[in-house]
C-alpha cells in the first residue's frame, strides 16, 4: 500500500466535505450528532444550576477554574522544585520530631538471618524505654485509650486465639463469620 502525500490527503478531505455540503444524509447525521451535544452539555449544566442553584453552581465553577490552574502552575519546572525542596523539608521536620530518637532500633530492611527471641524481646523493650509518654493515664488525647487490666487481658487472650486467623476467609475459622 502506497503512502499518501499531504497534498493527496487534503484533496480527498476536500472532496468528502464537498460531498457532504450536497448529500441530506450526511446533514441529517451532522444534525443529530449536533443536537446530541447540545442535549448532553446542556443537560449538564442544566442539572447543575437545578441542583445547586446559580451561585452554588457558579461557586463549583470557579473551584474547578482555580483547581485547574494551581494544577499547570504546579508542573511549570520551578514551581515544581520548589514544592519539593519544601516536602523535602517537611519530611525531615516530621521524621525528626516523630521517628524515634535511637536510631539502633530504626530497621528499613530483614535482617540476613532471623533474630533469636532474646533478642525479639530486647528490640521490644527498647521500644517500649523509648516511649516518653503516658497514654495509660488517659491524658494524651485521640491516641490509645486503657480500659483496664481486665480489658487488656481478655484482648491479649483473643490475640492469641485468632493471631492466625483472616477474616478475609471467614469460612475457616466460623466464629469470625456469624452475624452481630
Amino acid at each position: 500500500m502506497s503512502s499518501l502525500t499531504p497534498s493527496q490527503v487534503f484533496n480527498i478531505l476536500k472532496q468528502l466535505i464537498e460531498k457532504s455540503e450536497t448529500d441530506d444524509r450526511i446533514k441529517r447525521i451532522k444534525n443529530i450528532v449536533f443536537l446530541f451535544v447540545i442535549v448532553k452539555y446542556g443537560g449538564r449544566i442544566f442539572l447543575k444550576f437545578w441542583d445547586r442553584g446559580i451561585l452554588g453552581a457558579l461557586n463549583e465553577i470557579k473551584m474547578t477554574l482555580l483547581e485547574s490552574f494551581f494544577r499547570a502552575i504546579r508542573r511549570i519546572p520551578f514551581v515544581k522544585g520548589k514544592i519539593d525542596q519544601e516536602m523535602g523539608k517537611m519530611l525531615k521536620k516530621v521524621e525528626v520530631e516523630i521517628g524515634p530518637k535511637d536510631t539502633d532500633t530504626r530497621h528499613s530492611t530483614l535482617p540476613s538471618r532471623g533474630l533469636s527471641e532474646h533478642d525479639i524481646k530486647q528490640e521490644l523493650m527498647k521500644t517500649v524505654a523509648m516511649s516518653h509518654v503516658d497514654w495509660a493515664s488517659g491524658k494524651v488525647s485521640g491516641t490509645v485509650y486503657h480500659g483496664g487490666d481486665d480489658i487488656t487481658r481478655i484482648m491479649m487472650e483473643a490475640m492469641k486465639l485468632f493471631a492466625w486467623s483472616n477474616p478475609l476467609h471467614p469460612g475457616i475459622i466460623q466464629i469470625l463469620s456469624l452475624p452481630t
